[in-house]
């Protein structure tokens, strides 16, 4: 049984930043919805119904920017490339654990071996992969009563090792 946890380790070569394009789109939404706000305490008494739904839509722009600025403004990037990381994960037939596992262990992902993958099971592959397909991290748990335990350590795969690896998981089979 692994003692780390691929979502909650952290990588020398995984630098978080804050994402300058997110930051704009926010400040711009925070705009919209500051201006839906002045612009419905500047109308009259006679177009209430109006003035209700610019402020009602100013607070909704206004709290969307706000969430956006604290939790997604930030990106993970792999450093060797610049890449943008994201995290996916993938579930298996509990019965798959030991194949899988040697599979990832061996680091050979170019044979078929029958493994496909489900929409829901009791193994479940986390993976932190690169948007252009040079990195891919992964673990495997296994569910016990109401959790997800490792099973694995964590795999670290980098350039045909993550490609290839990523392509067993886009088609759907290793």
């Amino acid at each position: 049984m692994a003692d780390k946890q691929l979502l909650s380790a952290s990588f020398p070569y995984i630098s978080k930043h804050i994402s300058v394009f997110q930051l704009i789109v926010s400040s711009l939404i925070a705009l919209l919805g500051g201006v839906a706000i002045v612009g419905s305490l500047s109308l009259d008494a006679s177009s209430s119904t109006l003035s209700i739904v610019l402020l009602t839509l100013g607070t909704i722009f206004l709290l969307v920017a706000i969430y956006r600025f604290f939790w997604r403004s930030k990106e993970r990037i792999y450093i060797p490339t610049g890449s943008v990381v994201y995290d996916s994960n993938y579930y298996f037939d509990i019965s798959d654990i030991e194949q899988l596992a040697a599979i990832l262990e061996k680091g050979d992902f170019s044979h078929q071996n029958g493994i496909e993958l489900k929409m829901s099971g009791n193994l479940r592959m986390d993976c932190m992969m690169a948007k252009d397909r040079s990195f891919i991290a992964v673990q495997l748990y296994r569910f016990v009563p109401y959790i997800y335990e490792p099973m694995t350590p964590i795999y670290h795969f980098t350039g045909e090792q993550a490609s290839q690896l990523m392509g067993c998981l886009e088609r759907k089979s290793f």
